[in-house]
């Protein structure tokens, strides 16, 4: 069975950068993710032929008022719509057995907090923290088990490609 000085859990930005310190600085290192692809929240999206890059800096305020940033703004505008597209395919399949599914509808969900938690894997489908500014602190780097760190948008010094940048790096610089 192969060793390793650190597991790092997750190749979001911390994760990724904690795991590549690591490794520069001579240690055996896995990086395990549980999506498809690496790097975490900083992935895009494509809306009639643009395509928009998703970075963890631009999920602050999704949840609340949507001021001026651009993905809140994107979002807003295209993502009932979008729901509504990738729901088609169930309607029509469903319609085939059940008559009359859509005028029986009394409650429709789609694309809710609980279908984000499922498929991005974030906590009752969030984005970016949990913590309300001045409600709370983010947990640090160090946990009760040892060696076991904590790193990215959900730990100090919090959201963004820099903090979570640095959260691996302070991470790495602690081992």
């Amino acid at each position: 069975m192969q060793s390793f000085d650190g597991i790092v859990i997750g190749s979001g930005i911390g994760g990724l950068v904690a795991g590549g310190l690591l490794a520069h600085s001579g240690k055996q290192v896995l990086i395990l993710e549980g999506h498809s692809l690496p790097g975490g929240a900083a992935q895009g999206f494509s809306r009639q032929g643009f395509h928009f890059d998703s970075g963890p800096s631009f999920y602050c305020g999704l949840s609340d008022s949507q001021g001026l940033n651009p993905l809140s703004q994107v979002l807003t505008r295209f993502y009932p719509q979008k729901k509504q597209e990738k729901a088609e395919p169930l309607y029509r399949a469903l319609e085939k057995v059940i008559p009359n599914l859509r005028q029986r509808i009394t409650l429709e969900l789609i694309g809710t907090p609980l279908t984000h938690a499922r498929f991005l894997r974030r906590y009752q489908g969030t984005y970016g923290p949990a913590i309300r500014a001045g409600k709370g602190r983010f947990p640090g780097l160090f946990t009760p088990i040892q060696g076991l760190y904590l790193v990215g948008d959900s730990t100090q010094p919090g959201i963004g490609v820099p903090a979570v940048a640095s959260s691996g790096i302070l991470c790495a610089n602690c081992l």
